[in-house]
């Protein structure tokens, strides 16, 4: 999990950098992702790599909880009760589907405020330009922005995450054994 932060800090960075002529906000200007690596490690040691894992690990934590319990309790609701199939293959791609919708309204407000802290320019100690943490994040968007803008691109966010989580708890509930 943590290496996914690093990855997804390096990603992030890379992904927001645009042609001055439309970039918008910060802009990291990175080669590549040796260079990317380097250089933030260059200008802030090894701290300046995990600058943004405090809203990672809940942002999984979340999603994680969200995604699996979800798939369960809908799974076990449609078993018991019948109420779409007696055939347990469909009730668990139906409760597939209904948790990766889950899983995304609650996922997403995470997303953005991560996003947010990687993409932020900080200052010669490190410290972010823009936010303070996560919490301190959270605050101005709603403030700025209102409640839905911690749903900015909520409709990409679910057609980029939503064939993964219904492939992914489908397919896994398929092939194992019976519980």
């Amino acid at each position: 999990m943590l290496a996914q932060q690093l990855l997804k800090k390096v990603k992030t960075q890379m992904q927001s950098y645009s042609n001055s002529n439309i970039a918008v906000g910060h802009q990291h200007r990175h080669l590549g992702m040796a260079s990317t690596f380097r250089q933030i490690y260059w200008q802030h040691g090894l701290k300046g790599l995990w600058r943004g894992a405090n809203s990672t690990v809940p942002r999984m934590a979340v999603a994680s909880a969200a995604q699996l319990t979800s798939f369960d309790i809908f799974k076990r609701h449609l078993n018991q009760t019948k109420l779409l199939s007696d055939e347990v293959k469909i009730n668990s791609l139906v409760s597939s589907v209904l948790s990766s919708v889950v899983t995304v309204i609650v996922k997403t407000p995470f997303d953005i405020v991560s996003t947010r802290i990687y993409n932020q320019g900080v200052d010669a100690r490190g410290r972010g330009l823009l936010y303070s943490g996560v919490v301190n994040c959270f605050v101005k968007i709603i403030k700025t922005e209102g409640f839905f803008g911690l749903y900015k691109g909520g409709c990409a966010a679910y057609l980029r995450l939503g064939p993964h989580i219904v492939l992914s708890l489908a397919l896994r509930d398929w092939l194992r054994p019976s519980l």
